[in-house]
């Protein structure tokens, strides 16, 4: 009877060549492993393509906070955790994400996040290309970058994502509105997005309010 071995990784990377990532047959240590969900507050859950949901940070007193890319299959309905790569966030709470479909992924903003031993107000934004699982800390190509922004609220409209609310820090309210162009990866910041914002007129004395 033929033993069976182990591919090496040069027979691995060999196997896949001529078929895209997302269609070559996944080797035993590549294959997503299915996962109990750890108890956790303070994370997003993005629906992917109608087909999966991405939970991404989140915090427990008990764990800590979660450093695992879940992922629950609505028609199995199962949570899966597979391998990560690129720069992925070492820890995230109150931050906020959105999935762009022509791109297939995933951009998460902001929150507290964890670094260096510290947890700190974030103004960092993250992209998750879903395919391959590989994370990139995206720097604007031009313009700056916001201030930091915690338990606010994003949205995606057409290839713009809009963040709204919050806090730029744990004593400070914010109603600026910020708007990522994910074409351009670049940010329209507060000084120009409030010359959009029409602020209704307060009303006369003695005029009747309705």
């Amino acid at each position: 009877m033929e033993r069976y071995s182990q591919p090496t990784q040069p027979e691995r990377e060999q196997r896949g060549k001529g078929f895209p990532k997302e269609h070559r047959l996944l080797l035993p240590e590549e294959a997503p492993q299915t996962v109990e969900l750890p108890a956790v507050a303070g994370h997003t859950l993005t629906v992917r393509r109608g087909l999966s949901l991405l939970l991404v940070g989140g915090y427990s007193p008990e764990n800590g906070f979660n450093q695992q890319l879940l992922e629950y299959q609505l028609a199995t309905g199962t949570w899966v955790s597979g391998a990560q790569s690129g720069t992925p966030p070492t820890g995230l709470y109150g931050h906020s994400a959105v999935y762009h479909e022509a791109t297939d992924s995933l951009y998460v903003f902001g929150g507290f996040r964890f670094h260096v031993e510290l947890a700190a107000p974030s103004s960092e934004l993250y992209s998750l290309h879903c395919p391959d699982r590989t994370w990139s800390l995206l720097a604007p190509s031009q313009g700056a970058k916001p201030r930091p922004r915690l338990f606010h609220a994003s949205a995606l409209l057409g290839d713009t994502m809009v963040v709204l609310g919050g806090r730029s820090d744990p004593d400070e309210f914010s109603s600026d509105v910020l708007l990522y162009q994910v074409n351009c990866n670049s940010w329209l910041l507060p000084d120009l997005t409030r010359k959009f914002i029409a602020v209704p007129a307060s009303p006369r004395p003695g005029t009747p309010a309705h």
